[in-house]
């Protein structure tokens, strides 16, 4: 009996301890995971240029990365991304991501580097069914989803006077409808509660005449074959202009009274529909200068091009790095959405424009063309002729050549930006002229780098060399490097990017017995026992130490991922660590 009763007292004490355990782990769990901010895709806890190239990858199926395109959309990853909040992962979060951290205006709006709230359900299936029966949590608990057309007509927002109803649809499939007059060239697409867009915003449904339309949408993209993207149908109407004989019978209204000639076909001719029916459209220059709006100042004008081409024209001010592209007044980009040109040195531009696509082989995405006008640093005789003013009155020295120097242009530094400044210019960190060897333009900086130190050279007209995501030099030891950077890509064979060449300094104690010739302190002033070999041992260069980084640990070496070596299995030098990891 003593024996039972110790079975069962042991029996509880470890429940209790389990449960205990249980408890504590999901209450620790629950405090060490921070929320995930918005836009933090490779999920290091900073927002920074990795992220949008983090998401950049991941849309284009670079290995290693998530594929964005065959991701749930409700999961959290995926709502990191969209930074846009479309429900859509693409191109343009990774551009926002990237213009965010540059501070542009627009992108601030953006909540950007905000915790995102993680719902997780708190009750376990602890509660038995008895408690919470099937009846408690019914399908309604999802919640609804309600559809509305949005467009041009109403500025793309919701508005419950567009709410589409459901609708029996001839196959069974889930349809929604909704009937609304609407003009030609207003353009649509379905937005739900819930934040989605159908089509993906890069589409449009656009309407090519005015009239009455039934508006039909099908959330699972099951329409036929002629739905726009397989989920949106507008069908316009018939127009009412039957007006049966019976309302105006020829017994109440006969011939004599409205004879043919009353009504002559010249009243209604052909001219009451004529090509001007068609709107007009006109075309403006729009771009980060003027907020990508459309403005009077910036409409362009009709020109007459060289090979009869469909052309317009602009002659406008513009600064270095200002990007562009044409809006139609009927809300066409020229091009698309996702190419702007841009500028690359402040002056006065002659825009040229072809809707047609049929720009020469120079031409930006053949449609734009942006040719800097010369500086008018030609003061002509024929301005102030000698007639009007003799050589005596304004002799050449008052307007010499030097009134236009090569000052004008503006000087642009160049500084060493990286991981280790956090992508910031510093004004410690700008780069010096070099004297090359072969006479090309160099700059050059000496700098300390840890192993694992990412960087590139920002220039203070803010262009990157080199260009693009993820094109940075990489440091693979610790040490004093000498950094040299030549900005017209001119550099040799073992330049990164043909811009960039970074070499590692040796010691200094390498140089010093040649800076104390034997004449200077001779050897019996300083005789061997004084300054033995052991005196410079081999370990002047110090042992190398080897340390695991990543985004576990915003890349930063920690003495505490510091890596021991071992004896390899083949005798070579090997090292290791022991550490927790996260998928991902």
């Amino acid at each position: 009996m003593k024996q039972l009763k110790r079975a069962v007292s042991l029996v509880l004490v470890l429940t209790m301890i389990v449960a205990m355990f249980s408890m504590n782990f999901t209450t620790a769990s629950a405090a060490d995971d921070a929320a995930p901010l918005l836009g933090d895709a490779d999920g290091n806890g900073i927002i920074n240029i990795f992220d949008a190239s983090f998401v950049q990858k991941g849309l284009t199926g670079t290995a290693g990365y998530p594929d964005y395109t065959t991701m749930d959309r409700d999961s959290i990853d995926y709502k990191i991304a969209d930074v846009d909040g479309n429900g859509v992962v693409n191109i343009f979060d990774a551009a926002l991501i990237q213009k965010w951290i540059t501070g542009d205006a627009n992108a601030q709006k953006y909540p950007i580097g905000q915790p995102i709230e993680i719902v997780v359900p708190t009750e376990p299936t602890e509660a038995p069914a008895t408690e919470a029966p099937a009846t408690e949590a019914p399908a309604t608990e999802a919640p609804v989803i309600d559809y509305y057309l949005v467009g041009t007509f109403n500025n793309w927002e919701i508005n419950d006077a567009y709410k589409l109803d459901a609708h029996t649809a001839d196959d069974e499939a889930e349809e929604y409808k909704i009937v609304v007059d609407l003009k030609a060239d207003d353009e649509l697409k379905i937005k739900s509660s819930d934040g989605k867009w159908y089509p993906d915003p890069a589409d449009n449904y656009k309407i090519t005449e005015d009239g009455t339309y039934n508006i039909y949408f099908r959330p699972n993209g099951d329409g036929h074959d002629d739905w726009y993207k397989d989920v949106l149908y507008a069908a316009k109407q018939a127009e009412p202009t039957e007006a049966p004989a019976t309302e105006a019978p020829a017994t109440e209204a006969p011939a004599t009274e409205a004879p043919v000639t009353e009504a002559p076909a010249t009243e209604a001719p052909a001219t009451e529909a004529p090509a001007t029916e068609a709107p007009v459209i006109d075309y403006y220059l729009v771009g980060s200068f003027n907020d990508w709006t459309i403005a009077d100042e910036y409409k362009l004008a009709a020109h007459e091009s060289d090979d009869e081409a469909e052309e317009y024209k602009i002659v406008v001010e513009l600064k270095a790095d200002d990007e562009l592209k044409i809006k139609s007044s009927d809300g066409k980009w020229y091009p698309d959405p996702a190419d702007n040109y841009k500028i690359t040195e402040d002056g006065t531009y002659n825009i040229y424009f072809r809707p047609n696509g049929d720009g020469h082989d120079d031409w930006y995405k053949d449609v734009l063309y942006a040719a800097k006008q010369a500086e008018p640093t030609e003061a002509p005789a024929t301005e102030a002729p000698a007639t009007e003013a003799p050589a005596t009155e304004a002799p050449a020295t008052e307007a010499p050549a030097t009134e236009a120097p090569a000052t004008e242009a503006p000087v642009i530094d160049y500084y060493l930006v990286g991981s280790f400044t956090e992508w910031a210019v510093d004004d410690a960190l700008k780069l010096e002229a070099h004297e090359s060897s072969d006479g090309a333009e160099e700059y050059k900086i000496v700098v300390e780098l840890k192993a694992g130190d990412e960087f590139k050279v920002k220039s203070s007209a803010d262009k990157w060399f080199p260009e693009g995501f993820g094109e940075n030099y990489k440091v693979t030891e610790d040490g004093t490097y000498n950094v040299y950077f030549r900005p017209n890509y001119d550099g040799h064979g073992d330049w990164f990017k043909s811009v960039i060449y970074a070499a590692l300094q040796a010691p200094a104690t390498v140089d010093e017995p040649t800076e104390a010739p034997a004449t200077e302190a001779p050897a019996t002033e300083a005789p061997a026992t004084e300054a033995p070999a052991t005196e410079a041992p081999a370990t002047e260069a110090p042992a190398t130490v080897y340390y695991l980084v990543g985004n576990f640990n915003s890349w930063t070496v920690a003495d505490e991922y510091a890596l021991a070596a071992i004896e390899s299995s083949d005798g070579a030098e090997e090292y290791k660590i022991v550490v927790e990891l996260k998928a991902g």
